[in-house]
């Protein structure tokens, strides 16, 4: 049955590895992935890492950040990167420091906001201290009617 299951495995990683476009493809064989992967078996989630699951992964992961940052495939790879993680913490240990160079800026990028962030809060904050209709916008909020409060807050 062990051998039967690292077949499987096996068959599940180059699915998963070669699966490049279109995206339908790639959804696919993450989804199969994540079936296979969604487990608390230690030993098999060891297993995986050994053959590369984290690396093929985090391949994945940063074709798709690159494609769409915001798509549910970003969501889908790090679901199936944190089953792999499951693994022991020794081979967990191992797979942090083969990958953590590579891996470490993906993830601050992850979590950074998109420069359209900066750029927009810059815009409310110039939009708060002009003046509209004669009635600069701090005042409006906090003296205004609730249609003065309510246009002030769209107007951000």
């Amino acid at each position: 049955e062990g051998e039967n299951q690292t077949d499987i495995l096996k068959l599940v990683l180059y699915d998963l590895n070669s699966a490049i476009a279109p995206r339908d493809i790639r959804l696919m064989a993450i989804r199969s992935a994540i079936d296979e992967f969604d487990h608390h078996d230690e030993l098999l989630h060891d297993e995986e890492l050994e053959l590369r699951a984290d690396h093929i992964l985090f391949q994945k992961l940063a074709y798709a950040l690159m494609m769409d940052p915001g798509s549910d495939e970003v969501g889908y790879i790090c679901s199936a990167m944190e089953m792999v993680y499951r693994a022991s913490k020794m081979r967990l240990a191992k797979s942090f420091h083969d990958i953590s160079e590579a891996l470490l800026p993906v993830f601050v990028d992850m979590i950074r906001p998109p420069p359209s962030w900066e750029y927009n809060r810059e815009i409310r904050k110039q939009k708060q201290r002009s003046p509209k209709n004669g009635v600069e916008m701090d005042d409006k909020v906090s003296n205004g009617t609730e249609e003065q409060k309510e246009e002030a807050f769209f107007d951000m």
